[in-house]
């Protein structure tokens, strides 16, 4: 908290010279250079804060789903969903299921 006051007291020691007209050209230059990378630098945390924040999220998403949503859905899942229409669809492994597959048949997508 002291710190903060300081750094205040140096701002407005500093703004207040500028108001007045004293300071030099160049003084004036380095201060609107200071400024600018103090405000770069507390845009940098932000979005550091953010990131951090929104990976977190995701990470605990990615757990969640892990083990919540693949519980029921049987033994041949791959962890995999695919959506179509809206309607959302476990990818099953076709090397894991009982039933064969099939190939060189055809495909009939009705255009």
């Amino acid at each position: 908290m002291a710190e903060e006051t300081v750094a205040l007291d140096e701002e407005l020691d500093e703004m207040a010279e500028a108001l007045s007209g004293s300071m030099t050209p160049e003084d004036l230059e380095q201060l609107k250079v200071k400024h600018r990378s103090d405000e770069a630098r507390d845009i940098l945390k932000a979005d550091l804060k953010y990131l951090k924040a929104l990976f977190d999220r995701l990470q605990s998403e990615k757990e969640n789903a892990g083990k919540s949503s693949f519980a029921g859905a049987g033994a041949y899942d791959s962890g995999v969903m695919l959506s179509l229409g809206g309607v959302d669809m476990a990818v099953v492994d076709a090397g894991t299921t009982s039933a064969p597959a099939e190939t060189g048949g055809t495909f009939d997508v009705g255009v």
